[in-house]
């Protein structure tokens, strides 16, 4: 009988090496979907199938784990060699993610789309009660793959480099010379608070800045161990426009008096008001007018007078309490919007971030001279 029903086999399949175990991997492929090969056939026309079982229940992998049971097999095994209808499961589980994961900036340029363009289009999507699948699908259609891959194999032909342009150029010869600095600064920065190189190009949309991460890590000893959770969430979402900031001003020297405010240092003799007036001013042109920014002034404190100055260059400066210390030398710190300006937790992580910008920037620019 199992002699005739591999001989049955090869004449159907035209496969000379079939034999009964060949029928195992569609055989376990059922026990984890009943519908296989209406499954397989939606996936050829392109219909939308419903996962079974969804992965958002949490029972995807017990089932992996019942249909491999079944089976004989160990799990691993089962999705390595036998479940044939695995890549398939695959592809229909990261083509429902895609619909909550709206298309990036990068990914429209291959397709001729400007950015602007894409935010008109994620809007009319939503308005019309489309997801995200309908914005990948449009934009597939007019991504040229050939131009992107860099190498092309002819069947029968040896494997042959072509010569193609870097997307990463194409993209950078469109983006003005500031905006392209200020992704560079960010790039940096997200390296100096951890991110892997990879990510924080991926974020910045932008080529690694002309300084290592092992240099720039040497610019400023960041407290890693405090904080790190809340300044690396900072810096994915304002240290952009913190580096756009840096980037327009484009002056090393007061970047550099900017970040020398933030200092906790001791003092040789009483700063002058005039000193820390001009302080404020700098760096209220560096942080952005909906974030916070407190001083903390040296004893004996700051005049009536002063106080008015430094209001009017920023309304809403918070004054702390003087210091305690009778040497220590005035300091500022900021807090980035929607967040408590009195929390020293969010002023202690806002703070490190526009430090880590600022040195970014310096070093930078400084490379650039």
């Amino acid at each position: 009988m199992i002699v005739r029903l591999a001989d049955a086999l090869r004449r159907a399949t035209g496969e000379p090496l079939a034999r009964r175990h060949s029928l195992r991997g569609g055989a376990e492929s059922r026990f984890l979907v009943s519908d296989l090969d209406q499954r397989v056939k939606a996936q050829v026309t392109g219909d939308q199938v419903a996962m079974v079982p969804s992965p958002a229940t949490g029972r995807a992998w017990q089932a992996v784990v019942y249909a491999a049971g079944q089976a004989g097999h160990h799990s691993l095994t089962a999705v390595s060699t036998y479940l044939t209808i695995w890549p398939l499961l695959t592809r229909e589980w990261r083509w429902q993610r895609l619909a909550s994961l709206w298309p990036g900036e990068r990914f429209a340029r291959w397709a001729g789309l400007k950015p602007e363009h894409l935010r008109v289009m994620k809007h009319r999507a939503s308005g019309a009660g489309r997801d995200a699948q309908d914005s990948w699908r449009r934009l597939s259609e007019n991504v040229d793959v050939d131009s992107l891959a860099t190498l092309r194999m002819e069947l029968d032909e040896p494997v042959q480099r072509i010569a193609t342009r870097d997307a990463a150029e194409e993209e950078t010869a469109e983006i003005p010379k500031d905006e392209r600095l200020a992704r560079q600064i960010w790039c940096g920065a997200l390296m100096r608070v951890g991110f892997t190189k990879q990510t924080a190009m991926d974020v910045s949309l932008s080529q690694p800045p002309l300084l290592s991460a092992a240099d720039m890590a040497c610019m400023v000893d960041l407290e890693k161990s405090v904080g790190l959770r809340d300044t690396q969430t900072l810096m994915r979402t304002r240290g952009y426009a913190l580096s756009e900031l840096a980037a327009r001003l484009a002056d090393v020297t007061k970047l550099s008096q900017a970040n020398k405010s933030f200092d906790d240092i001791e003092r040789v003799e009483p700063s002058s008001e005039s000193e820390v007036i001009d302080a404020l001013q700098v760096l209220s042109a560096f942080v952005p007018a909906d974030w916070g920014v407190a001083l903390l002034p040296e004893r004996p404190g700051l005049s009536e007078s002063a106080l008015v100055r430094l209001r009017h260059l920023r309304d809403d400066l918070f004054v702390k309490a003087v210091s305690r210390s009778p040497t220590s030398r005035y300091r500022f710190v900021v807090t980035a919007p929607e967040l408590s300006r009195t929390s020293p937790r969010t002023q202690g992580a806002s703070t490190r971030v526009v430090r880590v910008v600022l040195s970014t920037a310096i070093a930078i620019m400084a490379a650039r001279a």
